[in-house]
Parts: structure tokens; sequence; C-alpha cells
């Protein structure tokens, strides 16, 4: 998109070994504004529902967001970065694909049949994609929270 989200004042951090809660904590005691993406799967609710609990006065919808899949992986094949999945699984695999091609069940046994390590691979393929198309690569929902941590990072000056 253009944007150097380090001199914007924003940062990528994965929470899910730590939780996410203590990184609210320590971002409202160092004056720092926070967003969470979270995936919609159980455990992406827990950390929103911990999210949520820690607004203290913020509008939940400028710093809280659910994936509209289960899955951030599951998300990104449904906005037309499946073949990036698809392209992965194992020959023996291929086989266990046989739902209708492209529905929510497809992409979900795409992903199912993935290799057990291949989640940074494929992030990493989808993100040379995404450069590749420029920011019309860019899903609207990522597009947005950019912009919506931008601009709490801008606030917090």
């Amino acid at each position: 998109m253009g944007y150097d989200l380090y001199e914007d004042g924003v940062s990528c951090i994965e929470y899910t070994q730590v939780g996410v809660e203590k990184f609210i904590k320590l971002a409202g005691q160092l004056g720092i504004e926070w967003f969470v993406l979270a995936d919609s799967d159980a455990a992406g609710i827990k950390y929103a529902k911990s999210a949520r609990n820690n607004l203290k006065g913020r509008d939940e919808d400028e710093h809280i967001k659910l994936l509209s899949h289960e899955t951030m992986e599951l998300f990104l094949c449904m906005e037309n970065f499946g073949d990036i999945y698809k392209s992965t699984i194992s020959d023996q695999k291929k086989n266990q694909i046989t739902s209708k091609k492209n529905t929510v069940e497809y992409w979900e046994q795409v992903l199912k049949a993935q290799q057990r390590n291949s989640k940074p691979r494929n992030a990493l393929l989808v993100a040379e994609k995404i450069v590749q198309k420029g920011i019309n690569g860019v899903p609207q929902l990522l597009r947005d929270i950019i912009e919506q941590t931008r601009t709490l990072a801008r606030s917090a000056d």
C-alpha cells in the first residue's frame, strides 16, 4: 500500500503464545494505542473477548476485528490466494479434496491437506503475490485494518 508501517508507528505482534491481554495492558501503560485482529475460531473469539474486557471506554469497532472466516489461511483462500495453498499439497493428499471448488468447504479441505510446517512458506508466497499485484492485491479487510491502525498510531502522538 506504499506505507512504512514502522515509520507510522505500527507494529504487528503475534500474541497467541503470550495472550493478547498482556500486550494490551503493556500498551496501556506505555500510552500506545492497540488493535486486535483475531481468527473467528474458538481461540480467536476468546482473544477478542479478552480484548473487549480491556477496552476501557474505547470503541470496540476501532480496536477489535474478527476475521470473516475461521482462520487467516481460510480468509486468504477465500480472497483469491487459495491457489498458493493448493499448489503446496502433495499428490498423495489431493484426493482428499472432494468439495465443490472455491467453496469454504473446498478451501477447508485444501488447508487440512497442507504439509505440517507450510504456514510460514505460504504466508511468504501470499505476501509476494500481494507485492506483485500492488494495492489491488491487498484484501479490502486488510486495507481497512492497515488504515485503522495508522489512524490509531497517529492519535497516540
